[in-house]
């Protein structure tokens, strides 16, 4: 328990116990002294990196959330009752929610029944249809801002980058600010922000309760977003009667997507009638619902870096996803797990019990995804608006499809960027310590967890870092690095022709500093990943590993560029590595 606890805050509240925490701030449960009720309060932590600018933005959108959600007088949007700064931190005081998230839900039971998602239908479209009407757009609706309480409400949270019509905007001129796969099409191709936007993911989201993912589900922000702008919708195998309504909130025309009273209507008939409804908006228009050859259902793994600690690095048995939007690095990196591996002694994935805390949920669990912009946002009940699970939590496992249509890069506008190893900027995390190049964008702001990606401008230039328990794998870091192909060989994904150029175990005396002491090892290799714009990529990849007693922590250190600019980078792995140190 914090020291907080020990004294009122703001000479008003008490805090009791922590609900939940993320890599973004703590939520409390907290006495408020002046009107004697049990409250929340969601206390924000900014991480040390950000700059003044980003700092001035997070406490902004902390007072925006707060003024967004207060605006919008609904039983199913969170009652925000107090906002302030204490001690440079900002503070949101709010109702006390009992219960868990959606996206908490899900990971427990996989899917939900099609009456159970009607009724959180129904409460979704109301509270859209209040907001609306109050004249505020929550711009990022999706399971993990979506508490269930045990009460039997179902209650929207986090307006941390809502819209209110009228009031300024907080978002940066190429700030891409959301979940990509709940975020609309018209808001991906450059379109405005309104209220037909928050239908689309009120679709998605119904679409992920009641199938048990979401149909825009892939391995990177840019697969993520081409499948929301142009994959075929995967047929939905488990939502009967309700497929109409889930249908037609994900027309991608908003003139012809389902309006709230609209689907409301639609959701009686359908919940009525047993599905015995005609023909919606979107089937209509040739929409999503009937789509010939349709892709099939997106893998539901974690990205590079996306694992809770504990078993190691590989599983057998399918893949512990929490159904989030998947890591925030750009392109996929090539390390992504699954349950593949070679033969011999290789390590196993970690399973969802241990000291890491779970990075999924690109939601908490909850994510809110920025490109270019720090973001905050704990929910009450554990989740965090990024993907965070506390300690305890854990993830129920699920099935991963391997192959599949592959969707077609998208081009993301940037300038390519310039690297100067004079330029190299610190990153602090509560695991680890590293540099990274000027210009780049740390894409991960969550400190408590073993993970961050940075990426250049153009994304198409990556560096990974990542850290985990290993309990099962016996190996060296060289050992580990030649049998899973530096985390490349994974069955079904789209890596291939993976080439060794270089490979080095070096002797525990050869670094100073962080690296003192540890076992590491080095792989240069070419490969090819499709789902870059530029597939032909050069990889270097440095494993670490820890001795802590019983303990071996195991980390990763990857560099992802294209092969045709290798030349302008190749100075990159050993710059960085020689400023990674562990916390000890």
């Amino acid at each position: 328990m914090s020291s907080y606890s020990e004294r009122p805050i703001a000479d008003r509240y008490v805090l009791r116990r922590e609900l939940g925490r993320g890599g973004m701030g703590i939520v409390w449960e907290a006495h408020d002294t002046a009107l004697d009720r049990v409250v929340a309060i969601k206390q924000v932590l900014l991480p040390g990196h950000f700059t003044d600018a980003e700092r001035d933005d997070a406490h902004a959108r902390v007072r925006r959330e707060a003024r967004s959600a207060a605006r919008v007088s609904h039983p199913t949007v969170i009652t925000i009752h107090d906002v302030f700064d204490y001690e440079n931190n900002p503070w949101v005081v709010m109702e006390l929610v009992e219960g868990g998230s959606l996206q908490d839900l899900l990971a427990r039971e996989g899917t939900l029944p099609p009456e159970r998602v009607a009724d959180i239908a129904e409460s979704l479209l109301k509270a859209v249809r209040a907001a609306n009407n109050a004249g505020v757009l929550h711009r990022d609706i999706k399971p993990g801002n979506i508490m269930m309480s045990s009460d039997g409400r179902v209650i929207l949270t986090d307006f941390g980058i809502a819209t209110i019509e009228g009031g300024p905007s907080i978002t940066r001129t190429g700030a891409l600010i959301g979940s990509p796969e709940y975020m609309p099409p018209e808001r991906l191709e450059g379109g405005p922000a309104e209220h037909r936007g928050d239908l689309w993911s009120i679709g998605v989201t119904l679409y992920s309760a009641v199938e048990g993912s979401s149909p825009f589900h892939r391995d990177s922000i840019t697969a993520a977003i081409a499948a929301v702008i142009s994959a075929p919708l995967p047929p939905m195998s488990r939502a009967g009667w309700l497929e109409p309504v889930i249908s037609g909130l994900l027309e991608r025309d908003p003139d012809r997507r389902l309006t709230v009273e609209r689907a409301l209507e639609l959701l009686e008939r359908c919940r009525a009638g047993g599905g015995s409804s005609g023909p919606t908006g979107a089937m209509a228009a040739g929409g999503f619902g009937h789509v010939e050859s349709p892709t099939p259902h997106p893998s539901l793994h974690a990205p590079s870096g996306g694992h809770p600690g504990g078993a190691g690095y590989y599983a057998q048995g399918p893949y512990p996803g929490a159904g989030g939007a998947g890591h925030m690095g750009g392109p996929p990196p090539v390390g992504h797990r699954s349950a593949g591996h070679p033969s011999g002694p290789v390590p196993r994935r970690r399973s969802s019990k241990g000291p890491l805390i779970a990075l999924l949920s690109i939601a908490a669990a909850a994510l809110l995804m920025v490109m270019g912009l720090g973001v905050i946002g704990v929910l009450v009940g554990g989740e965090e608006a990024g993907g965070d699970l506390s300690a305890e939590d854990t993830i129920a496992p699920r099935e991963r499809d391997g192959g599949g249509e592959q969707d077609a890069p998208i081009e993301i506008e940037g300038t390519p960027p310039q690297y100067d190893d004079d330029d190299l900027q610190p990153y602090t995390s509560d695991w680890f310590s590293i540099s990274y190049p000027g210009g780049w964008t740390v894409t991960n702001e969550a400190i408590d967890e073993p993970f961050a990606t940075f990426v250049a401008p153009g994304m198409e230039h990556q560096i990974t870092v990542e850290g985990w328990e290993e309990t099962e794998f016996t190996g060296t870091g060289a050992e580990f690095l030649d049998q899973s192909r530096a985390g490349t060989d994974i069955d079904g994904e789209q890596t291939r022709d993976y080439e060794v150029l270089d490979t080095e175990d070096f002797d525990r005396e050869d670094f100073s500093d962080g690296l003192a002491g540890l076992d590491v090892a080095y792989v240069e290799a070419d490969l090819v990943n499709d789902t870059w714009n530029d597939p032909e990529r050069r990889f270097w990849a440095y494993a670490a590993v820890e001795e802590r007693g019983d303990h071996r922590m195991f980390y990763l250190v990857t560099v992802n560029v294209p092969r045709s600019e290798e030349g302008d980078f190749d100075n990159i792995p050993e710059d960085i590595i020689e400023t990674f140190s562990p916390v000890r």
